[in-house]
This record gives C-alpha cells, structure tokens and sequence, in this order.
C-alpha cells in the first residue's frame, strides 16, 4: 500500500479559518534537499489559486 498527500500550503483560507499560518517558504522547507528550484517556486507561487 503507498500514502502520499499533496500539499497546498502558503495561506490558504481553510489553514487561515483554522489558526494556521503558512507561507511559501514552510512549504519549500517541507520538501527537504534535491528538489528542482524552477518546478518548486511555480508550483508554490500557485498553489494558493489552485487550491481556490
């Protein structure tokens, strides 16, 4: 069996209505070393949108 989530951090309003703060920047810390830059920052830059 595999698990998996997806993440739609940086502030959207269900984190916000709940207390939570997150940012852009949380959300890249999240995913840890060995990342590709380009592909993180768009998908980070839009997934306040995606998620509404």
């Amino acid at each position: 069996m595999a698990g998996g989530f997806v993440y739609l951090g940086g502030g959207t309003p269900l984190q916000r209505a709940l207390g939570f703060e997150d940012t852009v920047e949380n959300m890249k810390a999240a995913l840890g070393p060995g990342t590709d830059d380009a592909k993180i920052d768009a998908y980070c830059e839009g997934s306040v949108d995606h998620y509404n």
